[in-house]
C-alpha cells in the first residue's frame, strides 16, 4: 500500500511538472499568457478534467511554479547531510547561492514573471504560495541560532527575523532581475555581502559590514551610470 501511495504521489508529482512545463514554453514562445484552460489542455494532449487536478485555472500556475521552485531548494538543502552542521549564516548563504543557480536555469521566465508582476511595495500573485515555506525554514534556522548563540536575544524583534529575511529575500530577486553581469557574479557578490551584513545586525560587529556592502552597492551604481 506504501509503495502504491508513492507511486501516485510520484506520477502526480510529473503530471504537475509537465503542465508547468508546457506553460513556461507556451509563455516563453508567444509571448503572453495562455487565455483559456480548453486550448491549453487541447493543444497539449490532455483532458480538461486532468488540468483542474492540479490547477485552479491558469492564473495560479505561476505561483506553483515558484512555489516548487523554492521546496525543491530547501529539499535539496535539507537533503545534505553536510548542510545540519552550518552555522544559521552559512545556511542562509547555501540558500541563496543554491536559490540563484536554480532562477539562473530558469532565467527567461523567472525574467518574464519579474518583469510583469514584480513591482515594489505590491504583493505579487506569483509568490503568494513561497513565502510561507521560504518563513517557516527561516523560523527553523533563527531558533537554532538563537541556542547555538549565533544570532543575538532581542525580545518584540526576534520572531520577525523572518520577515525581515522575507523583506531581504524580495531585494534579492530586484537586484537579480538587473544583474547584467557575466555569468551573474554581481548577484554572488550581492548575496555575500548582503547576509553577512544581515547576520551582523543580529548579532554584532555591523559597522564594516554596513560599510563593505554600502561601498559595493556604490560602485554598482557608479558603473550603472
Amino acid at each position: 500500500m506504501e509503495k502504491v501511495k508513492k507511486t501516485k504521489a510520484k506520477e502526480s508529482t510529473n503530471t504537475r511538472k509537465v503542465i508547468q512545463d508546457a506553460f513556461i514554453k507556451y509563455v516563453l514562445t508567444e509571448g503572453k499568457l495562455p487565455t483559456s484552460v480548453y486550448k491549453f489542455c487541447l493543444d497539449n494532449g490532455w483532458q480538461e478534467g486532468e488540468f483542474y487536478q492540479y490547477f485552479a485555472n491558469l492564473e495560479t500556475i505561476p505561483a506553483g511554479i515558484w512555489e516548487d521552485w523554492m521546496n525543491d531548494t530547501l529539499q535539496s538543502l535539507r537533503s545534505d547531510e553536510n548542510f545540519a552542521s552550518f552555522s544559521s549564516r552559512e545556511k542562509i548563504l547555501t540558500f541563496y547561492f543554491a536559490f540563484a543557480e536554480k532562477l539562473k536555469q530558469n532565467r527567461s521566465y523567472a525574467l518574464y514573471t519579474l518583469k510583469h508582476d514584480f513591482k515594489v511595495g505590491t504583493k505579487p500573485a506569483f509568490l503568494l504560495k513561497t513565502k510561507k515555506p521560504f518563513t517557516n525554514w527561516l523560523q527553523e534556522v533563527m531558533m537554532d541560532g538563537l541556542v547555538k548563540e549565533e544570532i543575538a536575544k532581542r525580545p518584540f524583534l526576534d520572531k520577525r527575523y523572518p520577515d525581515l529575511f522575507w523583506g531581504h529575500y524580495l531585494l534579492f530577486l530586484q537586484y537579480w532581475q538587473k544583474d547584467m553581469s557575466p555569468n551573474l557574479e554581481s548577484t554572488d557578490v550581492f548575496i555575500e555581502k548582503s547576509v553577512n551584513l544581515a547576520f551582523d545586525l543580529i548579532s554584532k560587529g555591523a559597522v564594516d559590514s554596513a560599510f563593505d556592502f554600502a561601498k559595493f552597492l556604490f560602485q554598482q551604481r557608479r558603473f550603472s551610470n
